[in-house]
């Protein structure tokens, strides 16, 4: 959001006008007819083998969407040890 803030300032100092620009926080919720815990619980197991990290178990629902914020959370903290950037570089 932070961007199309300086746009806003480039394309005002282009125009050559002198006007102040205002960020305003806004938050953006996604939905979806169909929950993409499969998907997500996919792509998740992948990041987890690669950074050497156990397999939880499969979501089935809704309610698991915390237990993905969670093993998200952990494989987030892995990356960012230097252990976790290792094993990465390793795989890449």
């Amino acid at each position: 959001m932070a961007q199309i803030g300086f746009w806003c300032v480039e394309d005002l100092q282009a125009a050559g006008r002198d006007q102040q620009v205002v960020i305003v926080p806004v938050s953006i919720q996604y939905s979806y007819r169909t929950p993409p815990w499969p998907e997500l619980e996919k792509l998740l197991g992948e990041v987890e083998a690669d950074l050497g990290l156990p397999q939880q178990a499969i979501c089935q629902d809704e309610a698991s969407s915390s237990s993905l914020y969670l093993r998200l959370f952990r494989a987030g903290e892995e990356l960012l040890s230097l252990k976790g950037m290792r094993s990465i570089v390793a795989v890449a």
